[in-house]
C-alpha cells in the first residue's frame, strides 16, 4: 500500500529501538533541491533510480540536489 507505515514489535529487553518504515507515495524516488533559503522536493515521476537520477540532473539546481530513495528507515528508541 502506498503511503504505508509499518513497524515491528516491540522487544522484551532494553535498550530497545522501534524500527519504523515510511514509503513514499507510489514508491518513486525524489529529490531536495537547494533554492533559494531552502530545498525543494522533486517528484521524479519514475521508480528507476537511473532514469530519476538523469532528470534529476535536468532540473534547475539538480546537479546539487539530493536524490532520495522510496523508502525511509526511522529508528525510535
Amino acid at each position: 500500500m502506498p503511503g504505508a507505515v509499518t513497524s515491528s514489535p516491540r522487544c522484551s529487553a532494553p535498550p530497545c529501538t522501534t524500527r519504523v518504515y515510511l514509503t513514499l507515495t507510489h514508491y518513486q524516488y525524489g529529490a531536495l533541491i537547494p533554492q533559494e533559503g531552502g530545498y525543494t522536493f522533486w517528484p521524479s515521476g519514475t521508480q528507476d533510480q537511473e532514469q530519476a537520477l538523469g532528470n534529476l540532473t535536468n532540473q534547475p539546481n539538480g546537479a546539487q540536489g539530493v536524490l532520495m530513495r522510496p523508502w525511509l528507515e526511522v529508528l525510535v528508541s
